[in-house]
């Protein structure tokens, strides 16, 4: 069976190599779900055996990594909620820090959904209620808080805060409903963008972290909605333009994905999806298909093959697929293949299925080549896979987390 790997060479030109091996924010070191190692990746899992384990409390948050450490965020199931500073070789706590906060378990188990953010010597972190967290990356302590409901103007969502922090020209972003840029140092707001469309549900809440783009010499920021996506300036935050959606439950949680130096962009949510075009000041229809349906998953864009799994948490067609970007054609489809969060790690795919297997997948435009899977964790697994320092780290909505090695 041919794989695809010359056009993919492409795409790694222009990826940064991640020498030291860290995951230390949600879509990883490029942004992109996306790590090119210089060690070879071992895809055999069954080549792989369990470090440690630990438990820390109810919720999705994945694990960050940052030099010997990772972390996570985890819920007691009652009115506290914790950000844990754990060891990355044995599993140990090094230090913790937990608050008062809801569980908000609205048609599930609730917790945090939001993965902590490490830039530098700070960690950032969103509460599932909305509380922004600055810490200090080597003990805990707390350097500054602020309560996005009050900076934002909102009511508590419904199903609270899921977008992570992003951090960007010395500003950290955050999403929900409206935007907002706070100072990283400080704390301080810088700004929060307006609401310029006045139907009563026009900014509900959408649950995607949000993306920093460059087109040209501009700088925006994109707003996933649960009723469209925004387009907003960095800078200011002022409007830009925007595209509208109806998504069932008008609920949106994947995080859209930006290509072609900035023009265009690819949104899936629970009907349909559709790629659009963008020229710095409106955007413009490009294909729609309904045959890419997602409610949270992520997708991986290896050059101009989108690779995703599509189809609704227990639903009867989840599949997996590869989709030309430019066309929105299928190249290929493995029908059965479980609903999944996708990790790209050099030209493999870490697929983390809902019901707790764990297996890999060939990078390829040509055909699904499974490689190897196995049965890891139980419960609900929402939670994408995390590689870094040559360690695979999952979880489950318990609050089971494990990291994985090479035998």
């Amino acid at each position: 069976m041919k794989i695809f790997i010359i056009t993919l060479s492409t795409f790694f030109l222009c990826t940064v190599i991640s020498h030291a091996g860290d995951w230390p924010k949600f879509l990883g070191p490029n942004d992109n779900d996306i790590i090119k190692v210089e060690k070879v990746f071992n895809a055999d899992l069954k080549e792989w055996e369990k470090k440690w384990e630990i438990k820390i409390g109810i919720g999705y948050s994945a694990i960050a990594v940052s030099g010997k450490k990772a972390f996570t965020l985890g819920h007691d199931g009652k009115e506290t909620e914790t950000l844990y500073c754990l060891d990355t070789e044995k599993g140990k706590e090094l230090w913790k820090f937990s608050y008062k906060g809801l569980l908000i378990n609205k048609l599930h188990f609730g917790g945090p959904n939001a993965t902590p953010t490490i830039d530098g010597e700070k960690v950032y972190s969103i509460s599932k209620d909305g509380q922004l967290f600055c810490l200090s990356k080597a003990d805990g302590k707390l350097i500054w808080r602020q309560d996005l409901l009050k900076v934002l103007k909102i009511k508590q969502p419904s199903f609270g805060f899921a977008g992570s922090p992003v951090i960007h020209h010395g500003n950290v972003y955050v999403t929900c409903g409206r935007a907002t840029a706070i100072d990283k140092k400080s704390g301080a707001v810088q700004w929060v963008s307006k609401i310029t469309k006045q139907e009563e549900d026009s900014y509900l809440p959408g649950h995607a972290t949000p993306v920093i783009f460059t087109r040209g010499s501009q700088t925006f920021l994109l707003l996933q909605l649960g009723t469209g996506l925004e387009v907003l300036n960095v800078i200011d935050g002022s409007f830009i333009t925007r595209y509208d959606l109806k998504a069932a439950y008008k609920m949106t949680a994947t995080t859209p994905l930006v290509f072609d130096q900035g023009r265009k962009i690819i949104l899936t949510w629970n009907r349909y999806s559709t790629m659009l075009n963008f020229d710095g000041k409106k955007l413009t229809k490009g294909w729609k298909t309904k045959e890419l349906i997602q409610s949270m998953q992520n997708n991986v864009l290896y050059g101009n093959t989108l690779l995703a799994t599509s189809g609704t948490e227990g639903g009867k067609r989840v599949k997996m697929v590869a989709v030309d970007v430019n066309t929105g054609k299928f190249l290929w489809e493995e029908k059965g293949f479980n609903w999944a969060q996708l990790t790209g790690v050099n030209q493999t795919l870490l697929c983390m299925g809902v019901t707790g297997e764990l297996s890999t997948v060939k990078v390829s435009d040509k055909a699904f080549t499974e490689i190897s899977r196995i049965k890891i964790l139980d419960n609900i697994c929402w939670t994408k896979a995390t590689y870094a320092g040559g360690c695979i780290y999952l979880r489950n909505n318990k609050g089971r987390v494990l990291c994985l090695g090479v035998k």
